[in-house]
């Protein structure tokens, strides 16, 4: 089992914003997840597993997928922890990504994800 952990801010000029890209062949399963915000007002955060599915007989050249996985409204300044050492929070297959419904610096994600 090998473990990934980091923190991010997200970026002060966009909306979506990429956090991490697992190395190929694996699946991610998040462990813990903490959000803070200090952005000056309440957001909502959608999280994102974006990827391409393989080739299949049925589709010779798939689209890229956007899966929400996770959705949170946090309030201002407020940290939230989720905690799933028992079980993941959610899956990833490829990039780990993050939408606010407004662009802010001031939002911080930390997380662990458990590479198998």
């Amino acid at each position: 089992m090998k473990l990934i952990s980091g923190t991010t801010a997200l970026s002060g000029a966009a909306v979506d914003n990429d956090i991490l890209t697992l190395p190929k062949r694996f699946i991610g399963k998040v462990r813990r997840l903490q959000v803070r915000n200090d952005s000056g007002a309440q957001r909502i955060l959608n999280f994102f597993d974006r990827f391409t599915p393989d080739v299949s007989a049925g589709v010779a050249a798939p689209a890229v997928t956007n899966v929400e996985r996770w959705r949170m409204i946090i309030a201002n300044a407020s940290t939230i922890t989720l905690d799933g050492t028992e079980y993941p929070l959610f899956k990833l297959l490829n990039l780990f990504r993050v939408t606010s419904d407004a662009a802010s610096a001031a939002i911080i994600v930390s997380y662990t994800i458990e590479l198998n």
